[in-house]
């Protein structure tokens, strides 16, 4: 989220991003295995997590919602950064980086 908010505030007046789309990733591309993954490092522990057939209803969650999951599940993109980040100024925040902010958990050492 952070590196979003970072494009955005710095586009706000960059000739690069009048009338332009701007797409926006990470630094490397991940998937949902590789952020449990990384979770699981930085908090010393396991995570337990259960998988659904692709589109099933996941209970707790509001109609429709498992479509939405299985959109992000099946579609994979990848962005080449450099040029974008280099353009609006911003450093990209690696996946643990960002992860340690959400999760408010201090770098060891």
């Amino acid at each position: 989220m952070r590196d979003a908010a970072s494009f955005a505030i710095a586009a706000i007046d960059h000739p690069a991003a009048l009338n332009a789309t701007i797409v926006i990733g990470g630094p490397r591309p991940v998937s949902w295995t590789d952020v449990v993954a990384s979770a699981e490092r930085i908090l010393g522990r396991k995570i337990e997590t259960r998988s659904v057939a692709s589109g099933e209803e996941i209970e707790g969650l509001p109609p429709g919602v498992a479509a939405i999951l299985n959109a992000m599940e099946t579609y994979d993109t990848q962005i080449d950064m450099d040029e974008t980040a280099r353009t609006f100024g911003v450093t990209l925040t690696p996946l643990e980086d960002g992860l340690r902010a959400i999760l408010e958990v201090p770098v060891a050492g």
